[in-house]
């Protein structure tokens, strides 16, 4: 049924909308070119990731604590989301895939069936026609309903309904673009007929028009796009390189609203820019800018990267951020859109296209080798929320890929926008250094006491015998971003050649008794074998010594993150998120949980206390149900978890979302985000 091609037209007319309708908004009054409704079915849609967990757990036994928590997660990647090492340098060219029309006249991408897959939206002759597309399994030719995500490096599709609704134009009006204008979760559509601006706002029941005007004369192409990564889509204008951004400021219900933000140039000077498209092409929740270039009868992409204020290309001179894409020889660009037609965050390119003097609608499928991000650490300073993990990266200067320490920031938490022009710092053998410090580099956890930012960081190392022994280093910084690395020695100061450390835990205890508030968990081995995991307190930020280590009790697995709170009753109680392993019809899979603590080194915690988690029936997540390597929000990184006024608990959480903890599934590896609030009684504690 489904593989067949479904078409269906409606014909408006300017009466539905009793003669034409006029609308206030953004400079006065103007008229819609089409109707005032535009109501259909299947479109559109949206969907709901979030999951919820709630309980009263106890803790301990009777000597412990009860706890009382509510939590939600949302999503297997809404924190962090990196599905290739570099962005907007590889496309491979396809043609779409099954039955739909010629893309003549104008195109759009967005998510209009609510599967997670960018749908084309196309406009001509008066005929605005959804095209909606699924996934299939590479080299599987057969549409199956429940299998509509798609399968991790696929790149086949076909378009499964073609939805058709004849307009009836008031004069030369054009689609210049698709996404959430309005804020509220469903992509919308924008016409633009002269100066006039036409937004037909998708909700549950269809979608609803309003008319507007921009300040000034729109010279040049528009197109839409979310600049500033607040979930609300701006508008883009762009004659050659002269970019100018209207910011969106909507904040009623059911309305639009845009004031002039700013105009720059960018771009190389002498270029020639025949077109440009705007979506978010690098998956850090910010659009850039894609201009079609022409040289010659040769045509080619170049993306400059947003940076969420209405500047596009490199801040720092870092190529990574300049990348361009050269088509086909013969392949000539007529009327394209970018959006996420794979559904993995990354936009891709699709439309009309002529090749080879002959009109095909092509697919330029993003793509490259496959990153990941995990060993997630946060922490809040001041009103910023930061957040440090450990990536595969690489960019257009750099011969290796390993691993690299990146940070993500957020205003709220719960947003998160990848730092993008470049890694804390290069690995030692990318700059052709040698020593202990110059292997792979991950692990970060970050300290902000006194004004300086102390980083820890585990490094690939061998050992003189060649077993395991990774180190432990240590860098500073006075912004979080730009960071110097001791290398002289590492943090954990071991006369034992064949003593190896990972996973290192940091915490700030300000009132250690002994005068040793850096309190530094890891595990250890020795000549290869797994040792258990301890803790170093250390009065110094950067030297701790392996002579002073204490013995753990309790740690469950490893690359996790510890804080510590106070009860009303003056109780300090340690608390580290770790993971539980559960087993159920499905088979066995990993969801959140914390252990606890009375004095920072025996942990404990109980099976039931299941933090809410990946969607493990979100097809979408495939390749991530499981979550490993967690940490969460502590003040300035401390590890302290401050009370609410209430005397309740408010912890932003995160999750490595991957189906395995090591191999081939975590170069698959994303980040979630969750929310956990908590009471504990207070009636009795164990000793």
């Amino acid at each position: 049924m489904l593989s067949a091609v479904l078409i269906v037209t409606l014909l408006i007319t300017a009466a539905a909308c009793g003669g034409g309708s006029r609308w206030k908004d953004n400079g006065g009054p103007a008229e819609l070119p089409f109707a005032e409704k535009i109501e259909y079915a299947p479109l559109p849609v949206k969907t709901d990731p979030v999951t919820h967990e709630a309980a009263t757990v106890n803790i301990g036994g009777e000597d412990g604590f009860d706890i009382t928590y509510d939590s939600e997660f949302y999503g297997w990647r809404s924190a962090i989301n990196r599905p290739y090492i570099r962005y907007a340098r590889f496309f491979a060219e396809k043609e779409l895939e099954g039955e739909m029309p010629l893309l003549t006249g104008q195109n759009a991408i967005a998510d209009f069936s609510g599967d997670g897959i960018g749908d084309i939206v196309n406009f001509s002759e008066g005929t605005l026609t959804f095209i909606i597309l699924r996934a299939i399994e590479g080299g599987d030719t057969i549409f199956r309903e429940t299998e509509i995500y798609l399968v991790y490096g696929s790149n086949e599709y076909m378009a499964v309904d073609t939805v058709s609704v004849k307009l009836t134009q008031s004069s030369g009006a054009e689609l210049r673009g698709a996404g959430d204008l309005d804020g509220n979760g469903y992509n919308d559509l924008l016409f633009m007929d002269g100066n006039v601006f036409s937004a037909y706002l998708g909700s549950a029941d269809g979608f609803t028009g309003t008319a507007f005007r921009l300040e000034g004369k729109q010279k040049g192409r528009v197109r839409v796009g979310d600049v500033d990564g607040d979930g609300k889509a701006e508008i883009v204008v762009a004659d050659g390189y002269d970019v100018a951004v209207y910011r969106n400021v909507q904040t009623e219900a059911g309305a639009v609203k845009f004031e002039f933000a700013s105009r720059k140039k960018v771009g190389p000077s002498g270029g020639n820019a025949v077109d440009f498209l705007c979506a978010d092409m690098n998956c850090d929740k910010r659009a850039d800018l894609i201009f079609v270039e022409k040289s010659g009868k040769k045509y080619k992409f170049r993306t400059l990267f947003g940076h969420g204020d209405g500047s596009f290309g490199t801040n720092s001179g870092n190529k990574n951020l300049y990348s361009v894409y050269e088509l086909a020889s013969g392949t000539q660009p007529v009327s394209i859109a970018a959006g996420d037609i794979s559904g993995n965050g990354a936009a891709d390119i699709a439309g009309l296209v002529k090749r080879k003097g002959e009109d095909v609608n092509a697919l330029f499928f993003s793509e490259d080798d496959i990153a990941y991000d995990y060993s997630l650490y946060g922490m809040k300073v001041g009103d910023e929320y930061l957040l440090y993990s450990g990536c595969r990266w690489q960019d257009a200067n750099t011969t290796g890929d390993g691993d690299h320490i990146m940070l993500s920031t957020s205003p709220d938490g719960i947003r998160w926008y990848r730092y993008i022009d470049a890694p804390m710092f290069l690995l030692g053998y990318e700059t052709g250094d040698e020593g202990w410090w110059t292997g792979n580099t991950l692990e970060p956890e970050v300290l902000f006491v006194d004004g300086v930012y102390h980083m820890y960081w585990q490094c690939t190392y061998t050992t003189p015998n060649g077993c395991y022994g990774d180190k432990i280093g240590y860098a500073r910084s006075d912004d979080g971003i730009h960071w110097t690395r001791k290398t002289d020695e590492p943090a954990i100061i071991c006369d034992d050649p064949e003593v190896g450390f990972n996973h290192e835990e940091v915490i700030y205890v300000a009132d250690d008794p002994d005068g040793k508030p850096y309190w530094l968990y890891t595990g250890h081995h020795i000549n290869n074998a797994f040792c258990g995991h301890i803790r170093i307190r250390s009065s110094e930020p950067d030297r701790f010594l392996y002579s002073d280590r204490e013995p753990t009790g309790g740690f469950s697995e490893i690359g996790n993150q510890i804080g510590y709170f106070t009860t009303q009753d003056g109780r300090r109680i340690f608390a580290r998120i770790t993971f539980l392993v559960l087993n159920d019809e499905k088979g066995s899979y990993t969801v959140p949980t914390i252990q606890f603590s009375y004095d920072g080194l025996s942990f404990f915690g109980s099976i039931d206390f299941k933090l809410a988690s990946v969607d493990r029936d979100d097809p979408h997540a495939a390749n991530n149900k499981n979550v490993y390597f967690l940490g969460f929000v502590t003040e300035n990184g401390t590890g302290l978890i401050p009370s609410n006024e209430d005397g309740s608990f408010s912890l932003i959480y995160f999750a490595t979302t991957s189906n395995a903890p090591g191999g081939e599934p975590v170069f698959r590896a994303e980040a979630g985000v969750g929310v956990v609030n908590f009471t504990i009684s207070e009636d009795q504690y164990g000793q």
